[in-house]
């Protein structure tokens, strides 16, 4: 990830595997985007081109973008998936090319340790998806009920014009 000055506007580009551990986590791109809003940066474009990766990394990403008060601009590169597709649908607006492959499906997280443990990481889980959800239907055609059943079926994946006329895109 990274978050820079170009041609007078404030780029973020998200590229790779999104995780706490990588060069696409929050933290940088939480440091990055305060100086570029101390400069005095309003709107932002982000390039996103990710297969995905961390659920909780996805919402802090959207929480730093959220510090621009004006619009937020994202284009898809040639795949948006899982995580990366949370970060799409909570733009302002989200542009792709007729080639770009957009994913998204039910989150998924890694547990483990004593039973008390586990389930308290369940419920973590738990609320990760309903929020999952809320963003998909808030973003798409598609109801919550929707949704799930889709998930139900697999990852779901659409290209170009699709995601468009699925409501996870406005512009081809």
């Amino acid at each position: 990830i990274e978050a820079v000055e170009k041609d007078a506007k404030a780029e973020i580009r998200i590229i790779g595997y999104i995780n706490e551990w990588s060069k696409a986590s929050s933290q940088d791109l939480d440091y990055a985007i305060d100086d570029l809003v101390a400069k005095g940066y309003n709107d932002a474009t982000i390039y996103i081109n990710t297969k995905g990766g961390s659920t909780m990394e996805a919402v802090e990403i959207v929480n730093s973008l959220r510090k621009f008060k004006g619009k937020l601009i994202g284009v898809g590169g040639a795949v948006v998936a899982s995580a990366g597709s949370y970060i799409a649908c909570k733009l302002d607006e989200f542009q792709v090319a007729t080639n770009t492959q957009f994913m998204y499906h039910r989150p998924m997280g890694h547990i483990s340790g004593n039973y008390d443990q586990i389930l308290s990481q369940a419920e973590l889980l738990k609320n990760t998806e309903a929020d999952y959800i809320a963003t998909y239907e808030a973003k798409s055609n598609y109801t919550a009920e929707e949704i799930v059943a889709n998930w139900a079926k697999g990852d779901q994946w659409l290209m170009g014009k699709d995601i468009v006329d699925k409501g996870f895109a406005d512009k081809l």
